[in-house]
């Protein structure tokens, strides 16, 4: 038999497709992944999108590939297509502990909604309706569908046969097996950390003038989440030099790396010449400046925060955490001087426009003449109504 002409996954995620992409890995295939979660316009992107992966890549799986599997038996005829599967309420309750309520542009398109959560009917009737289309679909051409259920056993065994490929003497890649949890989490987060960087948080840094500097603290937060119970991990991350951060991030591209790190001294230069240092000021010194982005990044994230009015355990578990964390930082910045406070004020220039009080940033204009104990109270006072205590 020979090797078909593509292999696309299409059932739905959380169907063990992760244990598919290796599988095809093992067998030689070059496996492109999801994508469109964050397009908006994925109902006019999505075909012309996975038109152009699919010509560059030989297999493909996870969302939006799944619902459209007509159209790409069309363009690409001779292609095999995989319909893994998983016990309904199993499929339902591991979508909703993934998801939870993040908003999904893709899931919306797909769905008709934007998160699991509080639409379970919605996400199993569209679950099962795929299941069986797919099936009445292929029902006449057995040869090219391949109904797996991998959480019950399926593996090597019936993807080889189907595929025409030797079964390797490995074991099938199961990743939500005990002994792979710890990797698969880490792969699972390397590749969204690079995801975010590339497609989110560079653009809606340049987009809003943020200062570059806010993309490592946003990378670490992104770490944070998908490592959540990882403490040798974490402890490791929080340890790093920026540059060492960037450096060792796992599955990070070169290029984005290198991009990364030209943002980070293009712009704590630039900061270094706000605040009247040298350029080549002491990293001990310009480490301040850091300190000034991430307290700017916490007042933008709790802002936008209470503007979506968030409800999902990542907000309420940081929120707390984070406005005590700029009640200190408050504190610190306005205790270095000067310069600290004019940087401060730098800073929150751009932020102010955003902010329902329009005597914020006169509150900070004026605050280096001010105790510390009134400059907490005043603090408190504004941002108050702003991020919950």
């Amino acid at each position: 038999m020979h090797r078909p002409t593509k292999v696309f996954g299409i059932g739905f995620h959380k169907t063990a497709t992760s244990s598919l992409a290796n599988a095809l890995y093992v067998l030689g295939y070059n496996v492109c992944g999801y994508f469109g979660n964050d397009d908006p316009e994925i109902a006019q992107t999505a075909l012309p999108t996975a038109y152009d992966l699919a010509d560059r890549f030989d297999a493909a799986q996870d969302m939006p590939w799944p619902v459209l599997y007509k159209e790409l038996d069309a363009r690409y005829p001779g292609s095999k297509f995989v319909l893994t599967v998983r016990p309904t309420e199993k499929w339902i309750k591991s979508v909703v502990k993934h998801f939870k309520q993040h908003h999904i542009d893709s899931h919306i398109w797909i769905y008709g909604v934007p998160t699991a959560l509080g639409y379970e009917q919605v996400y199993v009737d569209r679950y099962e309706r795929h299941n069986r289309e797919v099936q009445d679909y292929f029902r006449d051409r057995p040869d090219d569908l391949l109904v797996m259920d991998i959480t019950k056993g399926a593996g090597w065994a019936e993807l080889c046969p189907f595929l025409g490929s030797p079964i390797p003497d490995v074991p099938f890649p199961l990743q939500n097996s005990a002994d792979q949890k710890s990797s698969q989490l880490l792969q699972r987060g390397t590749r969204f950390l690079q995801h975010q960087l590339e497609k989110r948080i560079l653009p809606a840094s340049k987009e809003n003038h943020m200062p570059r500097t806010v993309t490592a603290a946003f990378a670490r937060d992104i770490l944070h989440f998908h490592y959540a119970g990882f403490a040798d991990i974490m402890t490791a991350v929080q340890r790093l030099t920026d540059a060492q951060f960037l450096a060792v991030m796992p599955g990070t591209g070169r290029s984005v790396q290198q991009l990364l790190k030209t943002q980070i001294e293009l712009e704590k230069a630039g900061l270094a010449a706000l605040t009247g240092q040298p350029a080549g000021a002491d990293p001990v010194e310009l480490a301040h400046v850091d300190d000034a982005v991430i307290l700017w990044t916490n007042l933008r994230f709790a802002w936008r925060a209470y503007l979506a009015n968030a409800d999902d355990d990542l907000v309420n578990r940081r929120l707390p955490g984070q406005t005590e964390y700029v009640w200190e930082m408050v504190m610190h910045l306005f205790n270095e001087g000067s310069a600290r406070q004019a940087q401060l004020r730098l800073l929150l220039e751009s932020f102010n426009e955003q902010l329902p009080q329009p005597d914020f940033l006169q509150f900070f204009h004026e605050a280096h003449r001010w105790s510390p104990g009134r400059v907490m109270a005043g603090v408190r006072q504004r941002l108050g109504a702003i991020v919950p205590a």
